[in-house]
């Protein structure tokens, strides 16, 4: 996804009227589903003036997938 593709995107979902935080769990899920990599998905947040929560940035990939949406 290129920076444009990512800039539309989130506008668009703006216009639905999602939240922030619901485009960052919409990251989340592709992180989950191994669509991004951890890197991408922490830029991504970064993006949206987010990130991970302490605790998260503690663990590994496999913790984080885990852990995400509990």
């Amino acid at each position: 996804m290129t920076k444009n593709e990512f800039e539309e995107f989130v506008n668009y979902q703006k216009k639905k009227g999602k939240t922030v935080e619901e485009i960052a769990e919409t990251f989340c899920g592709m992180f989950v589903d191994n669509k991004i990599n951890r890197p991408q998905l922490e830029f991504i947040l970064g993006q949206l003036g987010l990130e991970l929560e302490e605790e998260f940035q503690k663990m590994n990939d496999e913790e984080l997938k885990k852990n995400l949406f509990k």
